[in-house]
């Protein structure tokens, strides 16, 4: 690695970003963590940035902390989380997925979802894994992290029990049938066909729903913390 870290970029070819080419392989020069860092068996020729991860026609990679490092965030001295300027960081191949076809299943800034010709993916701990229970042909992904397929709806990598025949989708992100309410990955307990959204603002809230019995303060930052009360009369 001393010879890597003796490299300067006037020297190299760029080839986006902070991506080099030196020799036959791919280097990245991480300004913020001073570090050089090398993409392992990438090709120059065809390496390209993909929604958050990288491919070139062999292989799709994707940046972890290295088994030494010291944590990715630390505290300043005002008590934020900030980036570590002292974490050192890696690239790895991602097992099974053909470089050469990888892409977003939407070129949307809010996808969630990849694919190549064997398999959909989903996003897990910086990697990407196989969609489980996931047809090929009839995947496509809706809004609001939200997917279907002749089977399924899917929130990220939950089947959630919402009838894909027969739903619909607001322009908030609930998500409903005959019979259950999803905003999210969290369930709303209210009556579906009479379900509505009376004020949505998810910087200030409550949030503001009704159904046939009444009206509901709903507040949300993550599932775990999502509750719904309903109003007094």
């Amino acid at each position: 690695m001393t010879e890597l870290a003796n490299l300067k970029k006037e020297d190299l070819k760029r080839l986006f970003d902070n991506f080099y080419q030196y020799n036959d392989q791919v280097i990245q020069f991480r300004d913020y963590t001073n570090q050089v860092v090398l993409v392992p068996q990438a090709d120059p020729k065809s390496f390209k940035k993909i929604a958050g991860f990288f491919a070139d026609n062999n292989h799709v990679y994707t940046q972890i902390l290295s088994a030494d490092s010291p944590p990715k965030s630390i505290q300043n001295h005002n008590g934020f989380s900030i980036n570590n300027p002292e974490a050192k960081w890696e690239f790895i191949i991602i097992d099974g997925i053909d470089g050469k076809t990888f892409k977003y299943v939407k070129e949307k800034y809010d996808t969630v979802y990849w694919m190549d010709k064997n398999n959909i993916y989903y996003k897990v701990d910086n990697t990407l894994v196989p969609l489980p229970n996931a047809d090929y042909k009839t995947f496509e992904y809706l809004d609001f992290l939200y997917a279907k397929d002749k089977n399924h709806i899917y929130y990220e990598g939950k089947i959630l029990p919402i009838d894909v025949n027969d739903y619909s989708l607001n322009q908030w992100g609930f998500i409903k049938d005959k019979t259950n309410i999803y905003h999210y990955d969290f369930k709303i307990p209210l009556d579906p066909e009479s379900f509505e959204v009376l004020y949505y603002n998810l910087i200030k809230q409550p949030i503001i729903l009704q159904d046939k019995n009444g009206k509901y303060e709903y507040t949300r930052s993550t599932q775990a913390d999502a509750k719904i009360i309903k109003q007094d009369n």
